[in-house]
Parts: structure tokens; C-alpha cells; sequence
């Protein structure tokens, strides 16, 4: 058996959750070792934690060694120590060859320099000379595909620019070990079935990767062996398929409960808050309390209201967040982009929007609603209720997986689409442009 191309022995690694106390607690570490006076290494001081604690696995020549656990887990700071970029506290790390990462967007790019710059300094580091630089230059810039703007200051790029030419350049500077943290989760469909594809051929050239993600699936189709992280602790390692149904329950049963909905606190009585969502309740198609959905299932939202006051043409709106919460959702559902109207309501009802067979990726999603107040964009006149949490679901892969064996990886890694097909319901009617008459709530 061939050796390790990583090897990995106790690593721990800790950090200080208070600034100030943390930069103190550098400046005498550095005194201590200048002194050449050693401390403790194994014990934590006030405010500091185990990001990572005796974490021990190696990966093989040519093998796609994955990476999952829940944010905070300790995936990224385990590759940054991989990538050299940190110190362990305690333990040994030794990678063999030349590592090309993309560990975080934007990370190793000068802001001030353009991007055939970074190119040119990210070769040089490591140890590429001129002519061989000139040589990769055109490969790089034909695949990160970001036209004229190569040649423009990085901090002027997008995010989606960024990722693509820390893909590009970490996948093209020959290196013996490859680190890739989420890329799959950025950029659109075509510059991930890209990636992928370059993931498998650099695989193929005889080339190691750390894959880290988020996408079950993802994971489960490129990747030899997986790793379990929880806390920064080491839950399980191996098959593929079993490491990732074991993550899977687990945030089951630490996120979701099957089938109870989600009580909501009333909010102060305002004037921007004459009415409130009470509850949220997700159905399956049989009409059963669910919030464990599969993929392409479809998922009815339902949400019950109380108007303490007549209000005039309320409009519902429903956002879909994934792990960007509450950032920018995926998608965004609302009676008044469809042109549906209701004169007034008073009292207590219900509003339900139900999602015909979404093709939504694997994992957890949030929702929000609100109930809009008119088309004015106004500040403090747009809402009777603002968008709020209102209930969190998951879509599980677990037993679409034999069928979805023989797809392509890439197919695996694509966003959920913009636009669900879908369709608003009001105390049980459903609402169609054109023919629907109002009626109000008692």
C-alpha cells in the first residue's frame, strides 16, 4: 500500500471568542517563545475553544476524500491547517507535494491588483517560473471566463468572478493536492459541470482532493471516503454513502421535528403590525404535518393570520432561504407579483401557498412570510407585516439515491431554481387571477 499523500495525528486547534483577550493572549505566546518557555498547549485559557479537538484520518494517492459536519464543525479550519495558512496547537499535520486551495472567496487575491496580476503572484509563490507562468496564463483565463475584466482590479469583481478565478488558478497550477471548500455551491450551472469535470480529470491525472460541501449528493457522487466532523470532533469516517445518511439523521433529529409547526410570539401591537402570522404548518400532498420532504415532493405552506383591524388589499409574500439566511433568498413567492387581490380582511384566517414538486437540493431551507401593505416602496409603508421566520423544513435525499447513481455528478451540485411552480390559496379557496371574489374573515 502506496504512503499517505496526507496524514493527520491528534490536530487540535483552539481560538479566543473575545478579541482583545485574544490578541493579549498572542502577544505572549510570541514572548513565551521568544524565551523559548513553553506552555501548555493542551489546555484552553479563559474565553478560548476546541475549533478542532485530536482529529486524526489519512488520505491516499488519488482518492476524493470528503469533508461534511454542520457550520462550525471545523471543516475550513481543518483545511487552512492542511493549506499551511494556520498552526496546529497540538498534534501533527504533513501533506506531501504541492497544494493548490480555494478555501475561501477572494482568499490570496491582492484586491488592488487585476487578475492576470494574482495570476502571475499566486505562480510565483509557488515556485512556477516565467515562462512557465506565460504558459498556464491563457489556460487559466479560458477557463475562469470573465472577459476583459482580467485585466481589471479584483476588488471592482463579483463574487461569482472571484470563485471562478480561484477555481480557475488552483485547478491549473499542477498541484499534487487540491483543497476545494463549497465552489460547488457558486456560479452558475455551467461553471460547475466545468468544475467537476476538471475535479474528475485531475483525479484521473493522479491528482488527491479534500472536497468540502454542503450538497449531500454532491459529496456522496465524487467522493471515495468521508469524514464526519461534529464540534470539531471526529464522528465517523468511510463509506460514502453511510457517512452521509449518519450526518443526515443527525440533523434530523438536532434541527427538525416531524410534523409539529411553529409557534410564533405576537408581535407589539403598531401600527405595522395590525395583523400577525400565528403559525406555520407544512403539508405533503395527503395533507400530513411534515417538515422531512423529499426530493421533487411536493410541500403545501400554511399559514394562519389574525387581523386585529380591518385592513384593505393585503398582498402574502413567502421567501425560501437556504443557507444564506436571512441574506438574498432562492426564491420569493407573492400574491401581489401575480396579480391576485383580496378587498379586506378581519379577523382570524389562513393563506396557504402549495409548491408543486420542487426540485430543491438536498438539506435544510427557511421560510419567512409577511403580509404586504400596498405597491408603495415608501420606507415604513410597505408592510402591515414585516417577513419573519416563520418555519424550517429539510429535503432529504435518502431514498432517491439509488436511482440517482448512474446521473452525472455535476447535476448533482445545481442551485434550486429561482422559480417554483406554485399556487395561493385564501381560507381554503384557491385564487385565480380573474375570477376570484373576496370575501371577508370573521
Amino acid at each position: 500500500m502506496s504512503d499517505p499523500v496526507i496524514r493527520v495525528e491528534g490536530l487540535s486547534k483552539k481560538f479566543c471568542n473575545r478579541l482583545r483577550r485574544a490578541l493579549w493572549y498572542g502577544v505572549k505566546d510570541l514572548g513565551s517563545e521568544l524565551l523559548l518557555r513553553r506552555r501548555p498547549r493542551d489546555q484552553l485559557r479563559r474565553d478560548e475553544f476546541w475549533a478542532l479537538k485530536d482529529v486524526s484520518f489519512e488520505v491516499s494517492p488519488q482518492e476524493t476524500f470528503g469533508l461534511i459536519g454542520h457550520n462550525g464543525a471545523g471543516k475550513s479550519t481543518l483545511l487552512k491547517l492542511m493549506n499551511g495558512l494556520i498552526r496546529p496547537d497540538t498534534g501533527s499535520i504533513m501533506v506531501r507535494g504541492r497544494v493548490g486551495a480555494l478555501i475561501e472567496l477572494g482568499l490570496g487575491f491582492n484586491p488592488v491588483l487585476t487578475g492576470r496580476e494574482n495570476i502571475q503572484v499566486n505562480a510565483a509563490v509557488l515556485g512556477f517560473k516565467k515562462s512557465d507562468i506565460k504558459r498556464k496564463m491563457q489556460q487559466i483565463i479560458d477557463f475562469a471566463e470573465i472577459g476583459d475584466f482580467i485585466d481589471a482590479p479584483v476588488q471592482s469583481f463579483s463574487s461569482g468572478m472571484k470563485v471562478r478565478l480561484g477555481f480557475a488558478i488552483a485547478a491549473h497550477l499542477d498541484p499534487d493536492v487540491l483543497l476545494v471548500d463549497e465552489i460547488l455551491s457558486v456560479g452558475d450551472s455551467s461553471f460547475r459541470d466545468r468544475c467537476v469535470s476538471r475535479l474528475n480529470n485531475f483525479k484521473e491525472e493522479g491528482g488527491t482532493i479534500v472536497f468540502v460541501s454542503h450538497n449531500s449528493l454532491a459529496v456522496e457522487a465524487i467522493c471515495d471516503r468521508v469524514l464526519l466532523l461534529d464540534h470539531g470532533q471526529v464522528v465517523e469516517v468511510g463509506d460514502p454513502s453511510a457517512v452521509v445518511e449518519r450526518y443526515e439523521t443527525d440533523s434530523r433529529q438536532k434541527s427538525f421535528i416531524a410534523g409539529q409547526s411553529l409557534r410564533l410570539s405576537p408581535q407589539p401591537s403598531s401600527d405595522e403590525s395590525v395583523i400577525e402570522i400565528v403559525s406555520c404548518e407544512l403539508q405533503d400532498s395527503e395533507a400530513q404535518l411534515r417538515n422531512e420532504f423529499n426530493i421533487g415532493e411536493t410541500i403545501e405552506i400554511r399559514l394562519s393570520y389574525h387581523a386585529r383591524e380591518e385592513i384593505k388589499r393585503p398582498y402574502f409574500d413567502v421567501a425560501l432561504y437556504r443557507d444564506n439566511w436571512p441574506a438574498d433568498p432562492i426564491s420569493y413567492m407573492s400574491t401581489l407579483e401575480e396579480g391576485f387581490e383580496i378587498e379586506s380582511v378581519l379577523g382570524s384566517g389562513s393563506f396557504s401557498c402549495l409548491i408543486h414538486k420542487p426540485n430543491l437540493a438536498p438539506g435544510p431551507y427557511h421560510l419567512s412570510a409577511g403580509v404586504r401593505r400596498t405597491t408603495t416602496t415608501q420606507l415604513g409603508s410597505k408592510w402591515y407585516a414585516p417577513l419573519r421566520p416563520v418555519a424550517k423544513f429539510n429535503v432529504s435525499s435518502s431514498d432517491l439515491r439509488n436511482r440517482m447513481k448512474g446521473r452525472r455528478a455535476a447535476s448533482l451540485t445545481r442551485a434550486a431554481p429561482l422559480l417554483l411552480d406554485h399556487r395561493w390559496s385564501w381560507n381554503d379557496r384557491v385564487m385565480a387571477v380573474g375570477d376570484y371574489v373576496p370575501e371577508h374573515d370573521h
